[in-house]
């Protein structure tokens, strides 16, 4: 008996014929999961060749840039480390009596007619350069500035997240208009999130925020509650309140609360330089564990130059005692560029800068 598989026939030799006595048979569809299978191995191939493409073509995380090691104050060059890592934070020997001979508009000088020795509270002068950073901020309409965020989210570390950010302040025109208050992000690290965009702009788009995520995924456009659970998946915060005026704000706040809850050490560093750049570093030592106290240890440090706080860092009591104190949060902006002029455009999804689907 002779059988052909896909021929359609069946050959059957009679006992008593020497003749073939051909059978018609059904036609047999082709097996349904070959189908399946060569759809699955082109789509892994389709992921894996993007996925490598972007992989390649990212820029190394900020951990893998070269720290700085030296930085002379009278020389502005050596103020722009080349090749410095983006978050490092070095103190330098001064080099004048003040630091308010080299910048005399710095608001941190304050800290030279009000010393932290001489001061009722410790905290006191801080909460007035706090207060003057506020002051000089009223007059910037908006900026730019690359964010490095590193935040504890449970009982883990995330980050760091590396931010293209723009931000327009809210405030109101000298005719009555009022200028809400609006942010676009775009993530550059890590490579898992690197392309996504999110814009949230004041009074628009029913209050969420409108964003979308990379590659294959960037099939539609989410608009999610900023405070709601997917948005604020993996943040401390929402992005309604990322900014220097949420910063200052949140620091004043905290300063005055803990200085009517008791003593704590201050420590003031005029010549530190983040990202290149002159600035003051201040360091809040809570040594009590006060149930109300947010943090162990905070620095903040105020660029010279900007008069601005360019990265917040707290960190909780050590896990057990002698034990290094817990990162809870840290924020720096670098590449800050003020007044660039941001219109609506900046904040809309249509613009064709951006690539929401």
């Amino acid at each position: 008996m002779m059988l052909q598989v896909y021929g359609f026939h069946l050959a059957r030799l009679s006992m008593n014929d020497d003749r073939f006595e051909t059978i018609p048979l059904k036609q047999i569809d082709g097996p349904p999961w070959r189908w399946w299978v060569a759809g699955g191995l082109a789509l892994l191939t389709t992921v894996t060749v993007v996925g490598a493409g972007r992989w390649y073509s990212l820029p190394p995380e900020p951990g893998e840039i070269e720290l700085a090691i030296a930085v002379d104050p009278d020389d502005p060059d050596s103020m722009r480390l080349s090749g410095a890592r983006p978050d490092t934070l070095i103190s330098v020997e001064a080099s004048a009596a003040n630091k308010s001979e080299l910048y005399p508009d710095a608001i941190t000088n304050r800290f030279e007619t009000s010393p932290v020795e001489s001061a009722a509270h410790p905290l006191d002068p801080a909460l007035e350069v706090a207060q003057l950073g506020l002051e000089r901020l009223a007059g910037i309409s908006d900026y730019t500035a690359r964010i490095i965020k590193r935040e504890r989210i449970g009982n883990d570390i995330k980050g760091p997240e590396v931010i293209e950010a723009k931000i327009r302040r809210r405030r109101t025109l000298d005719d009555g208009t009022s200028i809400p208050f609006a942010v676009y992000l775009k993530f550059v690290q890590p490579r898992g999130v690197a392309g996504r965009e999110v814009i949230w702009a004041e009074g628009q788009n029913d209050g969420n925020l409108v964003a979308h995520e990379t590659g294959l995924l960037n099939l539609v456009t989410l608009r999610l509650d900023p405070d709601g659970s997917l948005a604020m998946n993996g943040n401390r915060y929402p992005i309604t309140e990322i900014g220097f005026d949420t910063l200052i704000t949140r620091m004043m706040e905290k300063g005055n609360r803990d200085r009517r809850l008791g003593p704590c050490r201050v420590e003031v560093d005029r010549w530190s330089v983040l990202g290149g750049r002159p600035c003051t570093s201040i360091t809040i030592v809570h040594d009590d564990h006060h149930p109300e106290f947010d943090f162990h240890r905070a620095t903040i440090v105020i660029d010279d130059e900007l008069n601005l706080p360019v990265k917040y860092a707290a960190y909780d009591w050590p896990a057990e005692a002698g034990g290094e104190p817990l990162l809870l949060e840290e924020y720096t902006y670098l590449d800050i560029r003020l007044d660039v002029g941001l219109t609506d455009l900046d904040f809309d999804p249509a613009n064709p800068a951006y690539a929401y689907p």
